[in-house]
């Protein structure tokens, strides 16, 4: 990728991954090195070539993912972080385009943020917030519900806990989760098609119950605020075991009692 050699820089710690691999994660610094697989020879200048090359192959949006993946990797992680400043600043002269002089700006901002996180103790190895690992969670959820009530809680958590996104070319995480919303919904709608299920009679809406994670989705709430609901006597419920139901007949009564009129002009 480079035109000239990258120049190495001390690294206390260079975890790599044999490409041979085929259960690496994507980002993964991968040995690239001729003969390193064969001679087990994999020193610094090999580790640092690959770090490079492989950040920047990266998109925009991918650098913050990468570098928290990586720093989960070692058990110090500020001086992996002060070792990729070094990197960058020994090997300024081979950013010899605005692009890779843009890219190396975007790696640095991220890398102080890391910093800053690590220095105060909030950086967490494995964030939740991290699409990839998302994705690996769903395919655990057996059902549409658990699927959605996962990324709705999850979309909660992140809207109440975000940061300021440094980089506006990123695809904010949040719209992340609403399109893997949006497969599974389609996905659901696909099946439901299929399978000719019958909507809720009008007439017998009385009859109809919901469980809790219906009444979950259908209300776009999360389990804390349905539990406030229900303790504040908001809601009739019916409770069986560790099992709460719902009247589809109360949840209309409740949005009825709570039906707020616009007022009129004097």
């Amino acid at each position: 990728m480079f035109q000239q050699s990258v120049l190495a820089t001390e690294f206390s710690e260079h975890p790599v991954a044999n490409p041979a691999n085929c259960s690496a994660h994507p980002f993964d610094v991968p040995i690239i090195a001729t003969g390193a697989l064969h001679t087990g020879e994999y020193g610094v200048k090999e580790y640092c070539t690959a770090l490079m090359n492989k950040l920047f192959c990266l998109e925009h949006f991918q650098v913050m993912p990468f570098l928290n993946y990586q720093c989960s990797l070692v058990v110090d992680q500020k001086n992996w972080l002060l070792a990729l400043e070094r990197l960058l600043a020994n090997n300024h002269h081979l950013f010899t385009t605005w692009p890779m002089r843009m890219k190396m700006e975007l790696i640095l901002i991220h890398t102080a943020i890391l910093f800053r996180e690590v220095e105060t103790g909030k950086f967490r190895k494995h964030k939740k917030y991290d699409i990839s690992e998302v994705k690996q969670k769903l395919r655990t959820l057996k059902s549409f519900i658990e699927q959605l009530d996962f990324l709705y809680e999850l979309k909660t958590e992140f809207l109440q806990d975000k940061f300021k996104v440094i980089d506006y070319s990123e695809i904010p995480f949040d719209q992340l989760i609403m399109i893997e919303i949006e497969k599974i919904e389609q996905l659901r709608a696909s099946i439901e098609k299929i399978k000719g299920k019958k909507s809720l009679s009008k007439n017998n809406l009385s009859d109809q119950y919901i469980d809790n994670q219906e009444f979950i989705l259908k209300m776009n709430i999360s389990k804390r605020t349905a539990q406030f609901w229900r303790d504040k006597q908001l809601i009739s419920f019916i409770q069986i075991g560790s099992k709460i139901y719902y009247k589809l007949s109360d949840v209309e009564l409740m949005l009825q009692q709570n039906y707020i009129k616009p007022f009129k002009k004097q």
